[in-house]
């Protein structure tokens, strides 16, 4: 199966279990994903947050930027979180959910350096996650 099928078929999957996904121009140099699942925030767990990141060969110590773009396209917020020395970058529930009164009605993309110098940016998530769900 050739490298393209694959990536095609595991970009097909990321969509359908509701995460967004990038990789740079060459399959094997980086990959970044911001998931939408709801989880309890790191450090605070009576309250819920959701926009995981996940990403590898990035550039060492370099910044992911987290953005929410209103419906009408205007720039809501800019989050930035770090790369470790090694390029990764993993971290759990990045945006507060409730954060502002409008972020329900915002679109979420994250943007990273790869190691080899291109930016990636993954799909768009559309609208905060939080607002269907309850805190149990």
């Amino acid at each position: 199966m050739s490298r393209k099928v694959v990536l095609v078929l595991c970009a097909a999957f990321a969509l359908a279990v509701g995460v967004a996904t990038a990789s740079a121009r060459d399959a094997n140099s980086a990959n970044l994903a911001l998931s939408s699942d709801v989880v309890r925030c790191p450090g605070d767990p009576a309250s819920l947050c959701f926009g995981t990141l996940n990403g590898n060969g990035l550039a060492p110590n370099s910044l992911v930027t987290i953005q929410g773009f209103r419906s009408d396209g205007t720039p809501g917020f800019t989050v930035t979180h770090p790369v470790d020395g090694n390029g990764r970058i993993h971290f759990v529930g990045s945006l507060f959910c409730g954060e502002d009164n409008y972020s329900q009605f915002m679109n979420f993309s994250a943007s990273a350096t790869a190691a080899d110098g291109t930016t990636i940016t993954t799909n768009v998530i559309a609208t905060a996650p939080c607002y269907d769900r309850h805190t149990g």
